[in-house]
Order: structure tokens, then sequence, then C-alpha cells
């Protein structure tokens, strides 16, 4: 038989706060690249 609520096993405070920190610096890093990439491009195309 199913449990009628789901056990609590961890994932508190201090690892969400965690989690997000990695999911803002992967976004992060994901801008910076992208922006890296589309100046390249705009001077390669102005040379």
């Amino acid at each position: 038989s199913m449990p009628e609520e789901m056990p609590q096993t961890g994932f508190g405070g201090a690892s969400n706060d965690s989690s997000m920190m990695v999911w803002l610096s992967g976004l992060a890093a994901a801008a910076l690249a992208g922006l890296f990439v589309f100046r390249r491009k705009t001077n390669q195309d102005q040379a």
C-alpha cells in the first residue's frame, strides 16, 4: 500500500540554498559564454 504522505528524507534549507547557488552560477556561466561567442562573432564580421 502507498503511504499517504511522502517521508521527509533530508533536502533541508541548507541543501536547497546550495542547489540554488549551483543553478545561478551555471546560468551566469552560460550567459558569459554566450556573450563571449556573440562578441567574437560580431568582431569577425567587422574585420
